[in-house]
């Protein structure tokens, strides 16, 4: 019996340069898709509480604003797995560049 690719992406397998998508709600109740760059993988730090994915957005639902409140939790597909999930901002960069667990 064949298996359904598995949904979830580990995280070795997420890599700089990767095109991947994610996914939140910009305005009223649509959900809105915008484009995501892997800028680097951030290895597992106890003074950071775990590894992360430092990303880049762009894409109409973003390049006005870039990531703000509100998006912590949306979802980031890569290669149509959920490679992670957006955490937090960095305050720099626009807020184009972003943290993802």
């Amino acid at each position: 019996m064949a298996h359904a690719a598995d949904p979830i992406m580990p995280l070795s397998e997420v890599r700089s340069g990767m095109s991947c998508t994610g996914f939140s709600v910009v305005r009223g109740t649509e959900i809105a898709s915008f484009d995501v760059e892997v800028i680097d993988v951030i290895a597992d730090d106890p003074a950071i509480g775990g590894p992360r994915i430092l990303i880049r957005v762009s894409g109409p639902a973003v390049d006005d604003t870039g990531v703000g409140p509100g998006f912590s939790g949306s979802p980031i597909l890569c290669e149509g797995r959920n490679a992670g999930a957006i955490s937090e901002g960095i305050g720099q960069y626009g807020n184009q560049v972003v943290l993802a667990t």
